[in-house]
Formats: C-alpha cells, structure tokens, sequence
C-alpha cells in the first residue's frame, strides 16, 4: 500500500509539473516567442551588416592592390626612363 501511494503521488507530481509547464507556455509562449523572433531579426541585421562591410573591405583591398600594381609600373618607368636620359646624355659628351 505505502509502494501504491508513494507511485500515485510521484504520478500526481508529474502531472501537476506538466499542467503548470503547459500553463506557463500558454502565459508565456506569446512573448517568447517575439523575443526570439526580435533577437533572431537582430543577427540577420548584425550579419547582413558585417557582409556588406566584408565586400567593401574586399573592393577596397582589391583598388589598393591596383593602385600598388601602377606605382609599381610607375616606378619601373621612371628607372628606364631615367637609364635612358644617363645613355643619351653620355653620347653627347
């Protein structure tokens, strides 16, 4: 008899936790789930916002590395020309 009573009640105590979950779920869902849904909006913005940055700090790596590569041909331009101004300037003299 105590094993039969000790079992109802653990089964009474079940049901009363699972009526008082589905209670505070029906209290509660309606604003749990718009804080999920307003923090879930939030990452999209936050990630949508770190994509753009990315892409702009790729376009702009990608006009330094153009700009790097032309100065790199300015250089080497000048250097020629620079050799061939020492070459006409030693035939004239």
């Amino acid at each position: 008899m105590n094993q039969a009573n000790k079992s109802s009640l653990r089964v009474r105590k079940k049901r009363q936790l699972d009526a008082a979950k589905v209670k505070f779920f029906d209290e509660h869902g309606g604003a749990i789930l718009l804080a999920l849904q307003t923090a879930n909006h939030a990452k999209e913005s936050e990630i949508k916002q770190l994509k753009a940055e990315a892409v702009e700090r790729e376009r702009i790596m990608k006009e330094q590395a153009e700009l790097n590569a032309l100065m790199d041909a300015a250089l080497y331009v000048n250097a020629r020309l620079r050799e061939i101004k020492q070459m006409f300037e030693g035939e004239k003299k």
